[in-house]
C-alpha cells in the first residue's frame, strides 16, 4: 500500500515553499519545477524525475515518490491555471549537455513563453537533437512547461553565447541557416542538405545582425498575398519539416 501524507492548511510551510517555485531564481537554486495536470505528472514520472505528487484523490497516488493528499484549495493556490486538474507534481530539473545530432536549433532572443514552449515541442517531434538558447528566456516558466506538453524534460536545452555556438557548429561541419526577411533565399531553393543548425529570431526583431553575419545562408518562407512574416513557432516548424525532407 502506498503511504500518503496529508496537508489541509493553505498556510502549511511546505505549501508555501512549493509556491516559491514559480520564481525563476528559486527554481534554479533548488533544481525543482512544478508540473500541473495528469499528463505532465505522468511524463515526469515515466522519465524518473518526479520527486513528489500532490493529489486530491487517493487513487492517483504513485509508487516510488512522495505522495501528499491535499485539498482542492491547495491545488488552486499552487496552480497557475484558472481551472486546475486535481493533481500537481514536483519534478527535478536536470542539467543537460549539448547533443550533436543531425539538426540543432538556435533560438536568438525568442522571448514569448508560449512560442518557446511550442518550438520545443515541435523540435522534439521533428528530431532536433538539441536547442541552444541565447537570451533571457525563463526555460522552466510555467507557460513554457505547459506548452511543451512534457517535451521540456526530453529535449537538451543549453544556454550559450550566440557567436560561440555558431562558430563551434561551423567547425563541426554544420551548415548554419538563419531565417530572415532580407537578403535571403527561398527555403524551397535549398535542394540538398546534410547536418544543419537553424537560427530562429526574436518575435519583434528577428535574427540579430551578428548571427546573420556569421551564418552560411539566410532563408525565408515564400508566401502569397500581403503577408510579410509568420509567428516564429510556425515559421520554425515549416523550416524544420522542409529542411528535414531535403536531407541527402
Amino acid at each position: 500500500m502506498i503511504e500518503l501524507l496529508k496537508i489541509t492548511s493553505l498556510t502549511n510551510a511546505h505549501i508555501k515553499e512549493l509556491a516559491k517555485l514559480y520564481d525563476n531564481k528559486e527554481r534554479n537554486k533548488r533544481g525543482l519545477v512544478l508540473v500541473e495536470g495528469l499528463h505532465l505528472v505522468k511524463e515526469a514520472y515515466e522519465l524518473g524525475i518526479l520527486s513528489e505528487v500532490l493529489i486530491v484523490n487517493e487513487e492517483d497516488a504513485l509508487d516510488g515518490v512522495t505522495n501528499i493528499l491535499v485539498t482542492s484549495d491547495i491545488i488552486k493556490k499552487l496552480s497557475s491555471t484558472s481551472t486546475p486538474q486535481a493533481i500537481l507534481g514536483v519534478a527535478r530539473i536536470e542539467n543537460k549537455k549539448l547533443v550533436y545530432g543531425n539538426t540543432i536549433l538556435i533560438l536568438d532572443g525568442v522571448s514569448d513563453p508560449g512560442n518557446f514552449g511550442t518550438i520545443v515541442r515541435t523540435a522534439t517531434a521533428l528530431g532536433v537533437a538539441s536547442i541552444i538558447v541565447d537570451g533571457g528566456i525563463d526555460i522552466y516558466n510555467e507557460k513554457v512547461v505547459r506548452a511543451t506538453q512534457g517535451a521540456i524534460f526530453k529535449m537538451p536545452i543549453v544556454k550559450m553565447d550566440l557567436k560561440e555556438a555558431i562558430l563551434d557548429l561551423k567547425k563541426k561541419g554544420y551548415l548554419v541557416l538563419a531565417t530572415s526577411l532580407r537578403d535571403a533565399i527561398d527555403l524551397e531553393d535549398i535542394k540538398e542538405i546534410n547536418k544543419y543548425a537553424l537560427i530562429l529570431g526574436n518575435e519583434a526583431k528577428g535574427v540579430s545582425s551578428d548571427a546573420l553575419a556569421l551564418c552560411d545562408k539566410a532563408i525565408k518562407i515564400k508566401m502569397d498575398g500581403d503577408m510579410e512574416s509568420l509567428n516564429v513557432a510556425i515559421a520554425g516548424a515549416i523550416c524544420l519539416y522542409s529542411l528535414n525532407n531535403k536531407r541527402k
